[in-house]
């Protein structure tokens, strides 16, 4: 038996500027459907693929122990013209299959497919073609390039590629280097930049894509410094509720020597007041340098001036129970008598302002108390007026 495979692709397209930034690549294979006498593939077949006003290839196959189902040649063609997927016009690729029968149960095959589809469906879709037992695939070869400022990627970030098939780097002055194979035969590949390179190493990364010494266009991207990650947070909270004397201390997964960090700061949503600093760090502590109110801060910080931005949200600067008190006097019974009253009431309004217990008193003349409950008399007390005030055990008070 012999299979003669032939394919023409035609472009009709707007706007084109010249370059071979674009391939086709094809993957053929037995269909294992015996369309014609249940005559499988097994001796060699001749295949003739080629582009439209550009380059052409034959090869011959399978190998006559070729596995039924299974691929039996790839191959790449490049495109003249590059195309975008904003461009106007259509793409169409024709095939032809023959076989010539022989074999048991012979019978001849002449048959041909073909589809047309607009070039921006054929960007980001592969296309089957067969007859004769024999079907192949077609997939469009072009690297996305990143968005405007999307071409600086870090080295745990991961990183998402379209669209392609085989894939290569090269990292700085490296050698171009096959993906693992736990990336490579796919036309979205999805990695960790470290995991790919099996380094830390920075500076420019490039990726292409193609097949058997052949590529369309090459992406770079920058891989920036690394920004060291906050392994623990020590929190301080404010002495009283309305005091601003909170503070917080970020301990990082690494000894710095002296590398500067730019943090910034929000507080109460990822939308509020901005708060900077910028420091020279040595060892793997950093004290931010002003006091805080009690609040929600969120902190966004980076390797100065072009590391990796990192985020650390939800940093609760917290403060002890607020207190609430009420004051009830209770005068004298008789003119120069001794007996006036002070009632002082823990969280009146019973909405959990208590404070912290045990509470003590000052009273304008310099007199002082103590008590645990939530409320307490001071007897004993002449006519006239005099002052009071109320502490918790952290000297903290009704704010006024």
């Amino acid at each position: 038996m012999k299979l003669i495979i032939c394919f023409l692709i035609m472009f009709s397209i707007c706007n084109i500027t010249y370059g071979q930034d674009y391939g086709v690549y094809f993957e053929t294979k037995d269909s294992n459907t015996f369309a014609f006498g249940d005559n499988p593939i097994t001796s060699s077949t001749t295949t003739t693929l080629s582009v439209s006003g550009g380059t052409s290839t034959s090869y011959t196959g399978p190998p006559a122990a070729f596995p039924q189902g299974s691929t039996f040649h790839n191959s790449y063609l490049p495109i003249p013209n590059n195309i975008s997927a904003g461009g106007s016009g259509t793409v169409t690729i024709e095939s032809w299959y023959a076989n010539d029968g022989g074999g048991t149960g012979g019978g001849d095959c002449d048959f041909g497919d073909e589809f047309t589809t607009p070039i921006s469906n054929f960007l980001l879709n592969s296309f089957e073609l067969e007859g004769c037992q024999v079907v192949t695939d077609a997939y469009l070869i072009h690297i996305q390039e990143p968005s405007a400022g999307q071409s600086t990627v870090c080295l745990d970030e991961e990183l998402t590629l379209s669209v392609g098939r085989y894939w290569q780097y090269k990292l700085n002055a490296g050698p171009w280097t096959n993906f693992p194979n736990a990336y490579n035969n796919t036309d979205e590949p999805s990695f960790i930049i470290s995991d790919l390179t099996g380094s830390n190493e920075t500076g420019i990364i490039k990726f292409r894509t193609g097949y058997d010494g052949q590529y369309a266009n090459t992406v770079t991207y920058t891989i920036a410094p690394e920004t060291p990650s906050i392994q623990s947070l020590v929190r301080n909270n404010t002495s009283c509720e309305y005091n601003s004397d909170g503070s917080f201390t970020l301990n990082f997964n690494t000894n710095l020597s002296g590398e500067q960090i730019e943090f910034n700061l929000k507080k109460g949503s990822i939308n509020g007041p901005l708060l900077t600093e910028t420091a020279n760090i040595t060892g793997n502590t950093y004290s931010w340098p002003d006091t805080l109110a009690p609040d929600i801060y969120y902190l966004t910080y980076q390797a100065f001036p072009n590391g990796c931005a990192k985020t650390y949200n939800g940093i609760t600067i917290g403060s002890p129970p607020p207190l609430e008190y009420f004051i009830e006097a209770t005068d004298i019974s008789c003119f120069n008598e001794n007996n006036g009253e002070i009632t002082i009431t823990i969280n009146p309004n019973n909405n959990d302002k208590t404070g912290t217990p045990p509470y003590n008193y000052v009273l304008g003349n310099g007199d002082t108390g103590s008590f645990s409950g939530t409320s307490t008399t001071v007897s004993g007390l002449s006519a006239g007026s005099t002052t009071i005030q109320v502490f918790d055990s952290k000297n903290c008070t009704e704010r006024q």
